[in-house]
């Protein structure tokens, strides 16, 4: 219906692709030394969400999801995933 697609469109235009993530620890080792296809996970209850996961220093990264995502909130935590593995974690800027 009209409706479902406007509130489909109006949903995708309040998302986000980009932010950053700072205090990273990259629990597979070092950080990746080039952008890194990954799964990001940006809350406790968030389905994972394809991104490109920037380095930027050791410990910041920039993220940028394939789609938007709702409510990429500073302060919380963003979950770095390789498949199913735990690559990194770090606070939402």
């Amino acid at each position: 219906s009209q409706r479902n697609s406007l509130l489909r469109r109006l949903r995708e235009e309040l998302g986000s692709r980009d932010f950053t993530v700072a205090r990273v620890n990259w629990i597979a080792g070092a950080p990746p030394e080039a952008p890194r296809n990954l799964s990001v996970r940006i809350r406790h209850r968030h389905r994972d969400a394809a991104a490109v996961v920037t380095p930027d220093g050791a410990d910041r990264v920039s993220v940028s999801f394939v789609q938007p995502q709702m409510a990429i909130t500073p302060g919380q935590a963003a979950v770095f995933y390789d498949g199913i593995e735990v690559v990194g974690v770090g606070w939402i800027c």
